[in-house]
């Protein structure tokens, strides 16, 4: 079936060329007029609705908590913080019927109309001068696995309700910003799991996201955050106006301030100018191969086709046949850190709102984002001194989320949020590949019976794992590029 992918790989672009050129007069037009009818109609009415919030003792919860009283919403306001009582009270006087202050750790987790996720926390470091990983984990409890529990305990009775869910993420979250590697990432599984689920939920629920910018909150403060020299901040109760308007509204996506918004373009189209900006900001703020991998499919084949060019392996896998891996290497062969190449994952299908315990599928990040970054910080000394390259085996599921795929799709995210953001830090010294793979024949895939395979043919882990090494210059001993996306589709 790789000749099907050979086809694509010539074929694709222009037909994707063609019918941009194709759609894009009638789609312009069909969403300015969306923009102007969402403009002019009538907003939500949330008088005597449900509201629930968390993080709601400070910042942006906070306002949001005062905006939503305004317009006399019942209220749940939640945060870890014992004394926010002040806020129950200004809300009571601003409108809202009755407001309920739960003090409640959103990492442990009847009528209501709106869910509010607002919890979150951030830590400011370069990644290579983390000294312990494990204390940068609540980034990715709060931020993520908060949100996300909360949502499973909230969707049956928004279902009921024909309700929304409002998730507070981060321009960083699609738009790397350097010194916030951990959180940058958090954010990012943050918005493709919201997409996922909301291709899931249909239209039974509205889901906005909102990706604020530099916002004058307390936490950004605490953090002595030096953006503020070149960007200025947004006060938290304009951002809340925002929010809740465009809630009202049934948009799907808030960036705010509204400027940010050709950020994104720029982005996708200019993304190397977009780095340069970063690694200034960063410059601003500051003044031997190992293959860890999944022992068969990509990783097996990369191991492989590094011992037919003669490198030094060490393999790093938790299947029984790692040891015939490594004869296969020698005889093919084999003979300090030069490529790391991360390839552990794993993967589970099931429906979001299906899940009966969030917990047993912690594992999914635990491997796919943590075992990654765990690897990466051990070898940065190493790889600084050879000047070597690090290879991130991700998933095409990480830009474009499937259904049935939501802590998944949400930890590919991560991982590709997360090397963007390590790439400006570490500039020129370490080269950083990102691969995006799509259907390969693994027995990964193959155990999950993946219903795929009748729409979109598989390519082989042994073409892929080619494919990755030609792309990375190893014959010619350099990498053309430091950043690549393969989409074998």
């Amino acid at each position: 079936m790789d000749w099907i992918h050979s086809f694509f790989n010539i074929a694709f672009p222009p037909i994707i060329i063609f019918l941009h050129f194709l759609i894009l007069p009638i789609y312009i037009p069909f969403k300015f007029l969306q923009f102007i009818k969402t403009s002019i109609t009538t907003q939500e009415n949330l008088a005597r609705k449900v509201v629930l919030i968390t993080g709601a003792a400070q910042g942006i919860g906070e306002q949001l908590a005062y905006e939503y009283s305004r317009r006399g919403a019942f209220l749940a306001l939640v945060d870890i913080k014992e004394n926010f009582e002040d806020v129950r009270r200004r809300a009571l006087k601003l409108g809202s019927p009755d407001v309920i202050s739960i003090v409640a750790d959103v990492t442990k987790v009847e009528d209501l109309d709106h869910l509010v996720n607002n919890a979150g926390i951030v830590i400011l470091s370069k990644f290579e001068d983390i000294d312990h990983i494990s204390d940068h984990k609540s980034i990715m409890d709060v931020n993520f696995w908060g949100t996300v529990n909360s949502i499973h305990f909230g969707i049956p009775h928004l279902k009921r309700t024909k309700g929304k869910i409002v998730v507070i993420s981060s321009i960083s979250g699609w738009c790397p910003v350097p010194l916030v590697s951990i959180y940058s990432a958090s954010k990012a599984a943050l918005i493709n799991f919201c997409e996922t689920l909301r291709n899931e939920v249909g239209s039974t629920i509205g889901i906005t996201i909102v990706t604020p910018g530099l916002i004058g909150t307390k936490m950004t403060r605490e953090q002595d955050i030096k953006l503020r020299l070149l960007i200025r901040e947004e006060s938290a109760e304009r951002c809340a106006k925002a929010i809740v308007r465009s809630v009202c509204r049934g948009e799907s996506f808030l960036m705010e301030p509204r400027w940010l918004w050709w950020l994104f373009p720029a982005r996708m189209i200019f993304p190397d100018l977009i780095d340069c900006c970063n690694s200034y900001l960063l410059n601003l703020i500051d003044q031997n191969s190992s293959t860890k991998k999944n022992s068969r499919g990509i990783g097996q084949q990369l191991a492989y086709e590094y011992a037919r060019r003669g490198a030094f392996l060490a393999l790093v896998g938790v299947r029984d046949n790692l040891e015939e891996v490594t004869t296969t290497a020698r005889k093919l062969g084999s003979p300090a850190v030069d490529h790391l190449v991360n390839n552990a994952g794993i993967i589970i299908l099931r429906k979001f709102e299906d899940i009966d315990d969030i917990s047993n599928y912690k594992s999914i990040m635990d491997v796919n984002l943590w075992g990654t970054i765990n690897s990466i910080h051990f070898a940065i000394p190493h790889l600084k001194r050879s000047k070597g390259k690090i290879v991130v085996i991700s998933s095409v599921c990480g830009p474009c989320p499937l259904p049935f795929l939501s802590i998944y799709n949400a930890s590919k995210s991560a991982l590709i949020s997360f090397c963007e953001t390590l790439r400006i830090e570490l500039g020129s010294t370490i080269g950083i590949t990102i691969v995006t793979p799509g259907l390969i024949g693994t027995k990964l895939s193959r155990d999950l019976e993946i219903k795929l395979r009748s729409v979109i043919p598989e390519e082989s882990a042994e073409e892929c794992g080619k494919a990755i090494m030609l792309i990375l210059g190893v014959e010619n001993h350099e990498a053309d590029e430091e950043l690549t996306t393969i989409f074998p589709l």
